[in-house]
């Protein structure tokens, strides 16, 4: 996920931040004990997402403390971990592993090739671990390199190839919220996937590096409606799970942080995490807006909608948020009263910076 799946630190409430920064801590200490200390170099924020969202569902028993580190030598930092840190931590490297992996094969970047003989033996030993997760990721990963070596100018289709591998991702074993958990990472994956590339397209025009928007003659801002529709999909099996610990947080990471560097890069004097209240998306009920409530998700939400704009446009509302705090449909994903939202609402609009904070603290 690399950069997209963050909070939007802006709109976060004080106990919000130290929350997040102390799972953030927890992850970089379990990447440094299970995986070995220079993994830690491949630490970031998007895993502490799953940590929360995880934890948040299945509700683990969780390990708090304060220390320093070398990254922190004079100044002890809160730290949080649970059963979910030490699978984020595998997570982590796998994902780190095959990006340096194809970075090598894609741009001959020195760093890459490193930074692959540096991991290499870690990836050894989370497939062993969790040999589902890391079979998909290769068979997905190769499937998506196939299309790129074809110059296939099929943004859905690899976006769908990534799509799959977060799902897997995102299920940690059968039960009763797998299928939901897999349908939310499977949409998150192709949100990251159009999202990436529409952000790297002027780039990979210049460069003449594979993009699979580059040959369709399009414009990034033409895929507004495309985003705002996939991630409408993932939100909508997002508010079906039953969540209440971090609830608040995990929403503003969805509505408001996953947007953030598309609204730096293309809606100049927009807040990071706010979209622009004149495009199409806005006016359709964009899905960064947080949503009043849980209404049931509009029919066939869950359904695939297309990555090329002018075909999301035609799904209509399939990415508008819910209006209030209903249960999704038939009930099966109603959480308890006490397991909605104390807060309510979105989190607000949010104001330049909260990208660059995010990347000094990857630093």
């Amino acid at each position: 996920m690399f950069g997209y799946v963050v909070a939007n630190l802006e709109d976060a409430t004080g106990p919000e931040k130290e929350r997040y920064r102390a799972v953030y801590c927890g992850l970089c200490r379990a990447l440094g004990r299970r995986c070995g200390q220079r993994c830690r170099l491949a630490l970031t924020y998007d895993m502490a997402f799953l940590v929360l969202l995880l934890g948040s569902l299945y509700e683990p028993e969780e390990t708090r403390s304060r220390a320093r580190c070398v990254a922190h030598p004079l100044k002890a930092h809160d730290f949080v971990r649970n059963r979910f840190t030490d699978y984020a931590a595998d997570v982590t490297v796998a994902l780190a592993y095959h990006k340096c992996r194809d970075d090598w094969s894609d741009e001959r970047k020195a760093a890459a090739r490193v930074g692959q003989a540096v991991l290499a033996g870690a990836y050894r030993r989370v497939r062993e671990r969790m040999p589902r997760q890391c079979a998909a990721i290769e068979r997905e990963l190769a499937a998506i390199d196939a299309l790129e070596q074809a110059g296939e100018p099929a943004p859905d289709e690899a976006a769908r190839c990534f799509g799959r591998c977060m799902g897997e991702l995102f299920v940690t074993g059968q039960d009763p919220w797998a299928e939901t958990l897999r349908n939310m990472g499977y949409h998150l994956g192709r949100f990251v996937y159009l999202m990436d590339a529409v952000c790297d397209l002027e780039r990979d025009r210049q460069r003449g590096s594979y993009n699979p928007l580059a040959a369709l003659d399009i414009e990034p801002a033409d895929q507004e409606m495309a985003l705002a529709v996939i991630m409408g999909q993932a939100t909508a099996a997002f508010e079906k799970l039953p969540l209440e610990q971090d609830l608040h947080l995990l929403r503003n990471v969805l509505y408001s942080g996953v947007w953030q560097k598309y609204n730096v890069q293309f809606k100049k004097g927009a807040a990071p995490g706010a979209a622009g209240e004149t495009s199409d998306a806005a006016k359709a009920g964009g899905a960064w807006r947080r949503p009043a409530g849980r209404q049931a998700p509009a029919e066939g939400a869950e359904g695939e909608a297309s990555g090329i704009a002018s075909d999301a446009a035609k799904a209509g509302g399939a990415g508008r948020p819910p209006a209030n705090k209903q249960a999704p449909a038939g009930g099966a994903g109603r959480p308890p009263a006490s397991k909605q939202d104390p807060a309510g609402g979105t989190p607000a609009p949010g104001r330049k910076g909260t990208v660059e904070e995010h990347e000094r603290h990857d630093r």
